[in-house]
């Protein structure tokens, strides 16, 4: 699969951030468009690297039967500094609603470990486990695992490159999907007239 998304981000006051993502997916070899999504998030950090968010998704989906969905989320995460290393985690809830009426709703965990290399490139690695929380299913259903690296770009811009390795667990062939992706963020933007004021 091949996923490709761009972001912007805005600092409405201090220690908040609302940023704003789409992205494009294919699978197949490339060869068939999988999922094209928009998605504002609210992000606010209430303790020391302690924050909590809540995001919306929607997406138009390339099938007959449930060509939009729609997904709410609710996440925490806390990110430990240790001078050249980061090491963050994240617990995010999430509820996906088809356009058929149904509800996917799924636990995710995930761990990152991001170094800083240089001045401009920070590789990283993560993983990440998915519980199904549907009423009779109550299972680990896939598990993710990437690498890439974060570039730093002018102007607060930066480029991150990963692959991603998903593993789905209770299910028939392609069980094991190979993911490669390029994520670029246009940085902050910031609120003048409060930065003026400070």
């Amino acid at each position: 699969e091949l996923w490709i998304d761009a972001g912007i981000g805005y600092s409405p006051f201090k220690n908040a951030d609302i940023d704003l993502e789409t992205g494009y997916r294919r699978d197949q070899d490339f060869g068939n468009s999988k999922v094209f999504y928009l998605e504002p998030q609210f992000e606010y950090e209430f303790i020391k690297n302690f924050k909590a968010a809540v995001s919306y998704r929607y997406s138009n989906l390339p099938d007959p039967v449930n060509d939009t969905e729609n997904r709410l989320a609710f996440g925490l995460s806390y990110k430990i500094d240790l001078g050249k290393l980061d090491i963050s985690y994240r617990f995010k809830y999430q509820e996906d609603f088809l356009s058929d009426g149904s509800k996917e709703p799924a636990i995710r965990n995930k761990i990152k470990f991001d170094y800083n290399l240089s001045k401009k490139i920070d590789p990283f690695i993560a993983a990440e486990i998915y519980y199904d929380n549907r009423t009779g299913q109550k299972e680990f259903d896939q598990f993710r695992t990437q690498i890439g690296f974060e570039l730093d770009l002018p102007k607060g811009k930066s480029l991150d490159v990963f692959y991603m390795n998903r593993n789905k667990f209770n299910v028939g062939n392609p069980g094991n999907i190979n993911v490669f992706g390029l994520s670029f963020s246009f940085g902050k933007i910031k609120n003048q007239k409060k930065d003026k004021e400070k």
